[in-house]
């Protein structure tokens, strides 16, 4: 596994870290993952190098401000926080990082609205999009999902298990999380607006159990986007299919993106 690099993008030091990076050549796309709201490049574990490996694919991880060895949240979450990472700080990244190629963007939860909010602006630049337990809007489910996590966070082993992979950046990183999709600021945050201007194929994962969000956020994005939506829903399966059901998302995953080029 690549050691972790960083790179300067929206006035923060971020990490990134580059996958099979030799497998670079004209006209072949990058994978490009996108993390959760209390994910990491270290939280991925070795998801990102399995499917790049078994696509020939290069790829991308990179965690956002306030999460992993990135620099420390030193402000509150703002509510349009999503929309400036995917239409301010992404792009700085990708140019920092002089990445020209075709993406095609897997985003985990929040990285999934990040994925989506990019391609809205940046259509030309994605080839599809992989989108793992996204939401386009705030749920009830969403809520008592969120209300859990606190307890969880304060009353059992989450926070110690959490600074395995954010160490000092632990407290800012959960809280900064928490207070925003926990705030009234929030409870009108919707992205279905920016749907239509998305045409590349999107592939819709989701656990049948999971926490935070129900399938109404499947149907928002089908009606939505412009392009052919697959969906699969994982059964016995939470918020995180890559790690809960890791080989039938692999398979899934593996075929979608096979099926975006003829020459993959």
């Amino acid at each position: 596994m690549a050691s972790k690099s960083f790179v300067r993008a929206g006035g923060h030091r971020l990490g990134y870290r580059f996958i099979n990076d030799d497998l670079k050549s004209p006209g072949v796309p990058r994978l490009l993952f996108l993390h959760e709201g209390l994910g990491c490049i270290d939280k991925w574990k070795e998801f990102p190098d399995k499917l790049s490996e078994r696509l020939s694919l290069p790829g991308l991880v990179y965690e956002r401000y306030g999460y992993g060895d990135s620099d420390t949240l030193e402000e509150p979450r703002q509510p349009n926080f999503l929309h400036r990472e995917a239409l301010d700080i992404l792009p700085e990244v990708l140019q920092e990082l002089e990445i020209t190629e075709k993406l095609i963007l897997i985003g985990h939860s929040d990285g999934g609205s990040i994925s989506l909010l990019y391609a809205s602006k940046f259509p030309d630049n994605v080839l599809g999009l992989i989108l793992e337990a996204p939401h386009v809007m705030v749920e009830k489910l969403s809520a008592q999902g969120l209300k859990a996590a606190i307890m969880a966070y304060e009353h059992s082993d989450l926070k110690e298990r959490l600074y395995k992979y954010h160490g000092k950046n632990t407290d800012s990183m959960f809280w900064g999380w928490a207070n925003i999709w926990s705030s009234d600021k929030s409870l009108s945050w919707n992205i279905e607006e920016y749907l239509g201007h998305i045409n590349a194929p999107v592939l819709f994962i989701q656990g049948e159990n999971d926490q935070y969000g129900t399938l109404e956020q499947l149907e928002a994005i089908r009606k939505g986007v412009s392009g052919p939506v697959i969906s699969e829903i994982i059964p016995e399966c939470g918020h995180i299919p890559h790690h809960e059901a890791e080989d039938a998302v692999l398979a899934t995953m593996h075929t979608f993106i096979s099926g975006l080029n003829q020459n993959l």
